[in-house]
């Protein structure tokens, strides 16, 4: 069964109301059920998902606690007069939704069915906001704080190559690995449902969905910088072991922006003698033949993750690169 932590019965709103990392730096992380209350569903900002066995959630909280810290220890770098850096990370790891998953088949079950839930229910019906920009700046200051509900702007899959790095179990009883046996055959299945999947949410809720290698890493010996003492089996040092940063949850540093690039393709009339003899298509009798053209659109969306809790939802660029001049023949 797909689980959320802490390990306790889901609210009665259901387990993804309100079950933000609060707490994290306690022997335990723990919940805040005051969150949906304070605020609605819109509340949270990414919703981080660690694919796997053995994955303790204190470990992961940690881990983004630190990632936390160290953005925020940067503001105040440049800029002193910013504190207050204990709750405002608080507040950060509040508005991260913390999910666990143990196995292919759950992975499968819930990018299929309670993923699209989740974030219809947590991102809701937007298309009721003004497009007008100055019905924007009016509704913000008259609303400011129902504009201040930011939607989810990440999703994170944390692991997945533990699900899918094993081998065909049957091989063993084969002189060779074929790589067209029925397991192979499932699991590449599996895999494009998948990531057909997640394309079509990542599409449809205009947001980003990442998927990593591993979560944290150990290593023995005294730590360094800020990594944190996860265990310890002696009062000396040399035998702690360290939860070290991991590629995993880099997102939380790294993402800060969006970018997509869309092509519009287009028929148009071309000179026969200005396409090559080989990519001719028949033409009419004035020699023109149709040929592709593409417009380029880029879109960049600044992702609103770990930067600020107080970031609006519109903050958005949109601007076309033209390419109308570059023919490819269809």
């Amino acid at each position: 069964m797909m689980r959320s932590f802490p390990h306790r019965p889901p609210p009665p709103g259901g387990p993804y109301d309100s079950n933000g990392i609060v707490r994290s730096s306690t022997a335990a992380t723990d919940v805040d059920r005051r969150v949906g209350v304070s605020y609605d569903h819109c509340y949270y900002t990414a919703i981080y998902v660690s694919m796997g066995e053995g994955i303790r959630s204190v470990i992961i909280a940690r881990r983004l606690e630190q990632m936390v810290n160290a953005r925020l220890d940067a503001v105040i770098e440049d800029d002193p007069t910013s504190r207050g850096g204990g709750n405002e990370a608080r507040r950060i790891l509040s508005r991260i939704v913390l999910i666990s998953i143990r196995n292919e088949e759950e992975f499968e079950d819930f990018v299929m069915g309670m993923l699209p839930n989740l974030l219809d229910r947590i991102n809701g019906d937007r298309e009721d906001c003004p497009n007008d920009e100055r019905q924007r700046q009016s509704a913000r200051h008259h609303h400011r704080r129902r504009w201040r509900r930011t939607k989810v702007g990440l999703v994170a899959f944390d692991g997945i190559a533990g699900f899918f790095r094993f081998s065909d179990p049957s091989s063993l009883q084969r002189p060779t690995n074929d790589v067209n046996s029925a397991f192979y055959l499932r699991r590449g299945s599996r895999l494009l449902r998948i990531s057909s999947r997640l394309r079509e949410l990542s599409d449809r809720q205009d947001i980003p969905i990442l998927i990593t290698n591993q979560v944290t890493a150990f290593a023995a010996g005294v730590g360094v910088g800020p990594q944190l003492s996860v265990t310890s089996s002696t009062h000396d040092s040399r035998h702690r072991r360290w939860a070290v940063p991991a590629l995993g949850l880099a997102w939380s540093n790294c993402v800060t922006a969006r970018y997509i690039l869309r092509r519009t393709d287009r028929m148009v009339d071309a000179a026969a003698d200005e396409i090559s003899c080989d990519s001719r298509k028949p033409g009419d009798a004035n020699g023109k033949v149709d040929v592709m053209t593409s417009r380029k659109t880029m879109r960049v969306r600044e992702a609103r993750i770990l930067q600020s809790v107080n970031m609006s939802v519109d903050r958005e660029v949109q601007f076309v690169v033209d390419t109308q001049d570059v023919m490819v023949v269809a």
